[in-house]
């Protein structure tokens, strides 16, 4: 349905008209220049841009009408806004809301049946944090990355997207970090090596981590921000030095 991540933004938000240069792998890698503080204020400051733009009637209004303040691709800026706007293009491209789309095409295919998945008063689908699922679920869809977009045998997603969307595709967020196509690297220290997991992460530390070295998945939910680092440091002192020692035969 999209040619491709070369496509102009602008095709499918006339109001984005004059913007050419952003183009959707911009979106989809959260380097699209555009005017936005969502990490680097807590949620809990009226003034963030994302809480901002969840008390607006119309998020694509919000998010498509800051200014450019940054050549598209130079800068990794972390924007919910455009994840909100990657679901309405599938919503316009297709005819579908997103969520519809992805029951049709990802939930249904995966066996998923129990979601929660908020819009906006609009109707515009909450997809830059709106989706809940049961772990057991978040695990289906690592599991699928994993395999390079197969379950149980089927080809879900194609594998060369796969490939594409968790690769780096961003300037570096942060040290050792990387951020391909909505999905984060995050590296975790284990004795003297480093070992990185794809992760898709959520606020409050709900996360998705798939470590293609270990062959491993490992999925938290979770409503305080303040653990993470408990978790971190539970990844890299116990899960993951048993997971290495199970992969040496030991």
């Amino acid at each position: 349905m999209i040619s491709g991540v070369d496509e102009r933004v602008s095709t499918f938000f006339p109001e984005l008209a004059g913007k050419d240069d952003i183009r959707l792998k911009h979106f989809l890698s959260m380097t699209a220049g555009l005017a936005w503080n969502e990490d680097q204020l807590p949620y809990t400051d009226p003034n963030n841009d994302c809480i901002r733009m969840n008390q607006t009637n119309d998020p694509i209004a919000y998010a498509m009408g800051r200014e450019v303040v940054a050549a598209p691709g130079s800068e990794f800026v972390y924007n919910s806004g455009l994840s909100i706007a990657l679901g309405e293009i599938i919503h316009r491209i297709s005819g579908w809301p997103v969520d519809k789309f992805a029951e049709r095409n990802l939930f249904h295919p995966l066996g998923i049946t129990n979601y929660t998945w908020w819009a906006f008063p609009n109707g515009i689908v909450h997809t830059g944090g709106g989706l809940y699922l049961r772990p057991r679920d978040m695990a289906k869809i690592g599991c699928m990355v994993l395999n390079n977009g197969r379950w149980q045998g089927k080809q879900i997603v194609s594998e060369s997207w796969i490939k594409e969307s968790i690769k780096k595709q961003a300037p570096d967020p942060g040290p050792r970090q990387g951020y391909g196509y909505q999905w984060w690297h995050f590296p975790f220290k284990v004795g003297d090596q480093w070992i990185t997991a794809i992760q898709a992460a959520g606020n409050g530390n709900q996360t998705i981590l798939i470590f293609p070295r270990l062959d491993l998945i490992v999925v938290t939910t979770a409503w305080d921000t303040e653990k993470a680092l408990h978790f971190i440091r539970l990844m890299s002192q116990n899960i993951l030095p048993a997971a290495l020692a199970g992969g040496s035969g030991n």
